[in-house]
């Protein structure tokens, strides 16, 4: 057995400003010093069980990037997989496009025919039912939070409605009012 160590290192030293080299057992003994500098060398006799070593390694690698292999062959699968489906997705999809472009082309063209009435009240309808929508997001945009503080503060409510909600509801009174059949 041999008592010197198995790993030494020959480190820039510059005594006395002169470029020069040391052994050392240490890759960066000083401060300052970067073990990137030091040149490493082993004791022969510690490296004679390196091409086992080497093997050993090498055969896990290849048993690493087999299953790696293994892997990117299995995601490889997914992504045709995928694929395909996406294929099929977009079929569908076009198939569920021109059939509501059907249905949407037999709507008009039966909005367009004459009805007993029935198509003026949709209309009206649908003309509710967008003001209501705007109604809606009015409401939506309306800072709940900052009115509830200062009516707890004793400030009138009605100078926290926003002006666009204030007159669609005076209309909407208004027009209840007008109308004897609206009011029960």
């Amino acid at each position: 057995m041999n008592d010197a160590p198995e790993t030494i290192y020959l480190i820039p030293d510059s005594p006395e400003g002169v470029p020069d080299y040391a052994w050392c057992d240490d890759p960066a003994p000083g401060l300052g010093m970067d073990p990137k500098d030091a040149i490493k060398y082993l004791r022969s006799d510690s490296i004679e069980d390196a091409p086992e070593a080497a093997k050993a390694r090498i055969a896990e690698l290849e048993s690493y990037n087999l299953g790696l292999a293994n892997e990117s062959h299995a995601q490889q699968e997914t992504i045709r997989e995928l694929k395909a489906q996406m294929q099929r997705d977009a079929g569908h999809r076009k198939k569920k496009g021109l059939i509501l472009d059907q249905a949407m082309r037999g709507l008009r063209h039966s909005a367009e025919q004459p009805h007993d009435g029935r198509m003026d009240a949709v209309r009206a309808m649908a003309g509710r039912i967008a003001e209501l929508e705007t109604l809606i997001a009015d409401i939506k945009a309306w800072d709940v939070d900052k009115a509830a503080e200062e009516i707890a503060r004793g400030q009138d409510l009605n100078l926290q409605v926003p002006p666009a909600i204030r007159k669609r509801i005076q209309a909407a009174l208004d027009a209840r009012q007008a109308t004897p059949e609206a009011n029960p």
